[in-house]
């Protein structure tokens, strides 16, 4: 699992997220640099055509832990992610131009050397398998089985 684009963990990529909405907390302007999303967006047809990502999401609404929720969900495969700075902006900020990636290993020096000709970061999270989604920033870890995580999906708000 792969994250393409700024990783975004300051608390000022919560600004205007659904979190911070679901919160009442509505001030803040959210920040997007253009250039790097840009550079993004043109990567990806060519990552996808190439066979090179098996999967990718958005990590707009709800950021990085529903990106990886949704992921889990659709392929019906866990994972075990890492994710560096604050917990709260790490998992739930929702800066623009970022997304997954669910990648092949054998296909992560593709990755990697695509992103740095198109001057994209590209960031290995972790590993896609099982049948639970494990998430850890710094000591703090939370896991949830997939079953769980769909039947909780499934509920209306």
């Amino acid at each position: 699992i792969w994250l393409l684009g700024d990783p975004a963990t300051d608390v000022g990529a919560l600004a205007a997220s659904e979190l911070a909405w679901r919160r009442g907390r509505f001030g803040g302007v959210p920040s997007l640099d253009l250039a790097p999303g840009a550079r993004l967006v043109s990567l990806l047809p060519g990552l996808a055509k190439a066979g090179v990502v098996t999967g990718l999401h958005d990590l707009s609404v709800g950021g990085m832990a529903v990106g990886l929720a949704r992921l889990a969900i659709a392929s019906g495969v866990g994972a075990e992610v890492r994710l560096a700075g604050g917990a709260t902006a790490a998992l739930f900020g929702e800066r623009g131009g970022r997304v997954l990636a669910a990648v092949p290993a054998e296909s992560a020096a593709a990755l990697t050397a695509a992103a740095a000709e198109s001057q994209v970061k590209a960031s290995r999270l972790g590993l896609a398998g099982g049948m639970e989604l494990s998430l850890r920033v710094g000591e703090d870890r939370f896991s949830v089985g997939l079953a769980e995580l769909s039947a909780a999906w499934e509920q209306p708000l």
